[in-house]
């Protein structure tokens, strides 16, 4: 496996956190994902037909190194990319509540999911908390098992789910709010299904702060950027329905963000094709879905 992080030094001494001894593995409390890219081996057979494929390589690259850029920078993450999968670890100190580091997690990956779809990159994906272990060669652990499975069955569409144990954490860590300060509702939204996944579309507002119109472009810009993509992969997928169906969550996806946020926008940004919108029930803000949550 490559490890994603390319440009850290010292990768070894990372790995202190799951040893005894520097040698001994130790499984720890922590926090994994499992992310897989979507659409990426039709898009490495079309550059190889095309006879593209140093193109492709260099535009993936761009976007890995774009999007990794929360893990690069984080000093306790573990991290990896091998084909169209990533695997992302935090170990949870002992003296540590998992409130914080889920968060933070949670967050790096909302950055990473926002900076690929920049590149025409949508992501799905599991978040678990548990035990597991990391270093060069091994990653494993319950918590590993549970972001995979999390992510083959239950993300289906371009969302990154939280597994039953990391929900728990979730609800957990929101009865230390009073609801108007909990930013967990802007962090995580509810699918008509259940699922509880990462509203990443929120974090452009961590990316560009401030009231002013220079930001509130720059925001603009990537929302609109986000809308062309999906519509982009929605032509393109229109003859595929079981991919077109991704998209099309994608887009509704988009739409509830827009709605959201509408009175901040200075102008309508929602998908401006149809894509059969009636036919996906919007997710919900978290808090509206759970109220009892906050003591």
């Amino acid at each position: 496996m490559a490890v994603l992080c390319s440009g850290i030094k010292g990768l070894k001494e990372k790995w202190l956190a799951y040893t005894l001894d520097g040698e001994t593995p130790i499984p720890q409390r922590s926090i994994v994902s499992f992310v897989d890219i979507l659409g990426y081996s039709a898009k490495v057979r079309d550059a190889e037909e095309k006879g593209e494929t140093s193109k492709f390589l260099y535009e993936y690259r761009q976007a890995l190194f774009a999007a990794s850029d929360s893990f690069v920078n984080d000093a306790s993450c573990y991290a990896f990319n091998f084909t169209d999968s990533v695997v992302v670890g935090w170990p949870i100190a002992e003296e540590d509540d998992s409130e914080v580091p889920l968060c933070a997690s949670c967050w790096y990956l909302a950055l990473y999911q926002l900076t690929m779809s920049q590149f025409d990159y949508f992501v799905r994906g599991g978040v678990a908390v548990g035990e597991a272990y990391f270093d060069e060669y091994v990653q494993s652990g319950k918590a590993f098992l549970d972001a995979y499975e999390t992510e083959e069955r239950q993300a289906i569409y371009p969302r990154i789910v939280l597994a039953e144990d990391a929900v728990a954490e979730v609800k957990k860590s929101c009865s230390y709010y009073i609801e108007e300060a909990c930013p967990l509702d802007q962090l995580f939204a509810v699918d008509a299904d259940g699922s509880i996944f990462i509203n990443y579309l929120y974090s452009v507002f961590g990316v560009f702060s401030g009231d002013s119109d220079r930001c509130r472009e720059d925001i603009e810009g990537y929302i609109t950027n986000h809308r062309e993509a999906i519509e982009r992969n929605l032509v393109a997928t229109v003859s595929k329905s079981y991919v077109y169906r991704k998209y099309q969550w994608a887009a509704r996806y988009h739409d509830f963000f827009c709605e959201e946020i509408s009175g901040w926008l200075k102008k309508d940004l929602t998908i401006s094709m149809d894509y059969g919108k009636e036919r996906f029930a919007p997710p919900r803000r978290l808090l509206d879905v759970f109220p009892d949550w906050i003591v």
